[in-house]
């Protein structure tokens, strides 16, 4: 959008979108607020997850996190 023209400001994952502009050669100047600061969820559809399979995925998250992994992956996109 930027390297287009086409947008003056891009509002998104703060994380996503300085990756994809470093990716680009785009340089980013930042608002001199916050617009929104939430959590970030997980869904999924109640009607075809199983309570087993959310145990599973809490779990898998719950070991990706105590390996380091999440904060590699994390890192690797510029968080915090």
């Amino acid at each position: 959008m930027f390297n287009a023209g086409r947008a003056d400001f891009i509002l998104g994952d703060r994380n996503a979108v300085r990756y994809a502009a470093r990716q680009q050669g785009v340089t980013l100047v930042p608002l001199p607020f916050t617009v929104l600061r939430a959590p970030v969820h997980l869904m999924l559809n109640k009607a075809s997850t199983t309570e087993a399979e959310l145990g599973a995925i809490n779990a898998a998250i719950d070991r990706l996190e105590q390996q380091g992994v999440l904060g590699a992956i994390r890192s690797r996109y510029g968080a915090q």
